[in-house]
């Protein structure tokens, strides 16, 4: 049985300020931390690959349990985390221009053609994710990858609408799911039905006291 591990970046100064995060976003002292407790986790865990998106928090990540496991940090584009309008990177991500946004957005979610400036839209993401997975079925073994809050959300609603995600779904999901800093999701693919499956979300274990 295959098995991907999704895994959210640690925490990062960005995130503790409430900015909008950019893609040089490093980890926090606190994200160390968990990014540490992560790598100690996954030297417990099977896995062949092991894949980050190329923004600079989850390569740091992925870098903890590389060297924990010895396992090469591969990187990918495809695991970059939703881009989001260059006017809003580094601001308040409670300013009323952000909010603004964000609610244009959602309310635009179903409209392939929508778009606001260099950001991205449901259905620009939902191409990568198709490639993702692409990748990962025409290689063997089993993956963790290093990514983002709202690419675990897809990536996990895609593997459980199998394959077809619907965008009002999907706002439901990204508005309503929280994924925490280095939670784990696993997903296997199911042999008999021939197709992926959710075995568990946002898995934070290691960090039971």
């Amino acid at each position: 049985m295959r098995r991907v591990y999704i895994v959210r970046h640690g925490l990062t100064n960005s995130d503790a300020q409430g900015l909008v995060q950019t893609a040089d976003s490093a980890l926090s002292e606190e994200g160390i931390k968990q990014a540490e407790a992560l790598a100690e986790r996954f030297c417990h865990l099977k896995f062949d690959h092991l894949l980050a998106s190329d923004y600079k928090r989850a390569v740091e990540t992925a870098e903890y349990i590389s060297a924990k496991t010895k396992k090469k940090v591969e990187t990918s584009k495809l695991l970059r985390e939703m881009r989001r309008p260059s006017q809003y990177q580094n601001s308040p991500s409670s300013s009323p221009e952000y909010r603004a946004y964000l609610k244009l957005a959602d309310e635009n979610v179903a409209d392939k053609n929508w778009r606001m400036g260099d950001g991205e839209n449901f259905y620009d993401v939902l191409e990568r994710i198709k490639g993702l997975f692409s990748l990962i079925e025409a290689s063997d073994g089993d993956f963790v990858l290093i990514t983002h809050a709202r690419m675990t959300k897809l990536i996990t609603l895609y593997v459980m609408m199998k394959k077809q995600p619907d965008p009002l779904v999907w706002r439901i999901v990204m508005n309503n799911v929280i994924t925490t800093n280095t939670g784990i999701t696993s997903l296997v693919f199911n042999d008999k039905h021939g197709h992926w499956q959710l075995e568990s979300f946002n898995d934070k274990a290691h960090f039971a006291e």
